[in-house]
């Protein structure tokens, strides 16, 4: 099958994968979002430099903690969403090991892989419309995330999301063996949580 299939028949695509998925098909979805991250960090950072007044510790503060948190968030994202279901599958009677879980709930990142292209894109377009003179960083934030390119791009991260937490039912089911609906209850309740803090940080 090919890998495009997962996004339109994830049932017949994880059960053909539970047996053969390697580490290297998640790791090359992980290493594009954080690609994806650190080059939306990168351009940031240029801007702040560009626009704002901060100086170059500062720049260089702002430059290393977008970077850092755009290599980092997506594997803690992915390592935690696949610690909760293990656990919540594990409990409703599941028999999959965590390996297998962490692989096949990688593979529900691909709809995330679309979703940090367009956070990218936002922030691109945003950025060209801040005027050079900024006093702070504070404001050169605030003007970014107030571009409607910027909201409307997060908010289809997390429309993509939705995506990946019903790819994530058919890869818990396929791991552990579960009948659908506690593979939804298993991959929803953690999408659920991920939807409410993209949310909250969108408000």
């Amino acid at each position: 099958m090919a890998a495009t299939d997962i996004l339109f028949d994830p049932e017949s695509y994880y059960a053909t994968k539970r047996t053969e998925v390697t580490v290297r098909e998640p790791a090359f979805l992980l290493l594009v979002i954080i690609g994806s991250g650190v080059l939306t960090a990168g351009i940031q950072t240029q801007t702040v430099t560009e626009t704002t007044a901060a100086t170059g510790s500062t720049v260089i503060l702002v430059g290393a903690s977008s970077v850092l948190a755009a290599v980092f968030a997506p594997v803690l994202s992915l390592v935690g969403y696949s610690v909760l279901m293990f656990a919540l599958a594990r409990l409703q009677g599941g028999v999959g090991g965590f390996r297998l879980t962490l692989k096949l709930v990688g593979l529900g990142f691909l709809p995330k892989v679309l979703g940090s292209l367009c956070v990218l894109g936002g922030t691109f377009v945003a950025l060209q419309s801040i005027p050079a003179g900024i006093e702070t960083t504070t404001e050169f934030v605030n003007r970014l995330e107030a571009h409607p390119a910027r909201r409307v791009s997060r908010t289809l991260n997390t429309v993509f999301l939705v995506w990946s937490g019903f790819l994530w039912i058919f890869a818990v089911k396929s791991a552990h063996e579960i009948d659908l609906r506690r593979a939804a209850v298993t991959a929803g309740l953690p999408t659920l949580a991920g939807i409410g803090l993209g949310v909250a940080s969108l408000l």
